[in-house]
Parts: C-alpha cells; structure tokens; sequence
C-alpha cells in the first residue's frame, strides 16, 4: 500500500457571497463588515510563500483596495505585521504588500509568520475606497484568492458583491 499526501486547499469561511453596500464619501471601508472570514488549512500550520490576491471586476479608476491598521493589523512601508494582542509590542511581519491602487489587484506575498489567524486577522483588514464624488455605481465583485504556499491545487477563492451608491451632495454656495 502506498499513501500519497495531496496539498488541500485552504478554508476560507464564510466570506464568499457576502455584501459590502458603499456610499460616496465613506472613505475606506473593511470589505469583511461582519467579520464573517476566517481561514484555515487542514495541512499547513502557515501560508509561506503563498499570497493573497484581491481582484476588481467593474473597478474603476477611482477604486483602492488597502488595508487598515486596527491594532492586530498594521502596515508600515510595505509591510504587513500582525500582533494578537493588538498592542504592537510584538508585532510579526507577515507579509508584504503592492498594488490596489486604481482599481488594480492588491497583492500580498505571504511569510512563515502568516498563521491562519494572522491571515484571518489580515483578511478582516482589507477595505475598499472610491474617490470620485461622481462613483459609477456598477456594482463590483472583489474577488479574494489565497494560495496557501504548498505548491499543486492549493488556492481557495470568495466573491464580495461591492454595492456603491452615489449620495446627493448639498449645493455650495460662493
């Protein structure tokens, strides 16, 4: 008898088919409202040299994926650290991050400290922004995909429906 490991791919919770209604002027908001994500991988204890891509259909120009520093969360130059605790006393870098600005892919390239809570904690940060005081209000799909690092079929997928309203602003008078 010989037994062959597979590569699983990783769990991503509850996150696919959720809804994320925005309003002009909101300023960055975290995509995951309800903290619905959570990840997870039945054969690896991390993500290294894995990644975590968040793609637009419908972006615009006017559109930025980021990342928004909570306490557990937080970016400095590229850098992604992740602290439990939240007191950046310890903070970890788990990966590094690109792009995400008009409407672009955000890219973030995985380390061996990318736990699944570290990644669940990052998944929770990500947020979305239009700048235009004019949105076009087609709706996006913001599409999360994590590849866990382990090589073969290892990547997991979740839609997000971004729903952009454009409010009515007041005239201004000179």
């Amino acid at each position: 008898i010989t037994v062959a490991g597979v590569n699983d791919p990783p769990n991503l919770g509850s996150l696919d088919g959720t809804t994320l209604a925005y309003s002009d002027g909101d300023g960055a908001v975290v995509i995951d409202t309800a903290d619905t994500s959570s990840v997870s991988d039945v054969d690896s204890t991390d993500f290294d040299g894995g990644s975590l891509t968040v793609s637009l259909t419908n972006g615009t120009s006017n559109d930025t994926l980021s990342i928004a520093s909570d306490g557990t969360i937080t970016l400095d130059s590229g850098t992604i650290y992740y602290d439990a605790a939240g007191s950046s006393a310890t903070d970890t870098s788990v990966g590094t991050v690109s792009g995400g600005n008009a409407g672009s892919d955000l890219v973030i390239t995985l380390t061996s400290d990318a736990t699944a809570a570290a990644t669940t904690a990052l998944f929770q940060a990500l947020s979305f922004e239009n700048t235009s005081d004019t949105p076009d209000t087609t709706s996006r799909t913001a599409t999360f995909t994590l590849d866990d690092g382990d090589g073969g079929s290892s990547t997991a997928s979740a839609d997000v429906t971004i729903t952009v309203t454009e409010v009515n602003d007041a005239p201004v008078l000179s």
